[in-house]
């Protein structure tokens, strides 16, 4: 497969992945309605388990199930667990569009992280990059700049 296909193949997969997501927000948004966070978590987690299971069987795969034993891993379930919680939460709080609008913060924030708790380097050009998004998620948020007034007493 030439680097052309490879590439056509990976922005043909994640453009699917951010449908599915939008539309697995829009879902459980409307499911808030009369589900809670953690029945909405069960129900997702039987589906994943389903799904995943298939997979491994299909990719004959079951072999490397220890490997998720491994405690950054683990971690990492765990913190993906409260990211769900809060995130179905919020799902049930707030209105789709701006949580998708606070989602934009995304790759900021691991871009500013990833210099404190990775030591990594980011040059001028990478944090212009990140102000540019930042002011673009701000005219997102409140496209003609105007504040409310809650937001001036403060």
């Amino acid at each position: 497969m030439s680097q052309a296909q490879k590439n056509l193949r990976g922005i043909v997969a994640m453009t699917l992945a951010m449908a599915f997501f939008a539309l697995n927000d829009a879902l459980v948004k409307l499911t808030r309605v009369h589900w809670d966070t953690g029945q909405i978590l069960v129900s997702r987690g039987v589906f994943a388990l389903v799904i995943l299971t298939v997979w491994l069987a299909l990719a004959r795969l079951g072999g490397q199930l220890p490997l998720l034993r491994h405690p950054k891993l683990l971690l990492r379930g765990v913190i993906e667990g409260f990211v769900a919680c809060a995130f179905i939460a919020a799902l049930g709080a707030i209105p789709l569009a701006e949580i998708t609008t606070i989602l934009m913060l995304a790759p900021m924030i691991i871009t500013a992280l990833s210099t404190v708790f990775f030591g990594e380097k980011v040059g001028w050009r990478r944090w212009s990059a990140v102000g540019v998004g930042f002011s673009g998620m701000l005219l997102v948020v409140r496209p003609g700049g105007d504040l409310p007034i809650a937001a001036l007493a403060l």
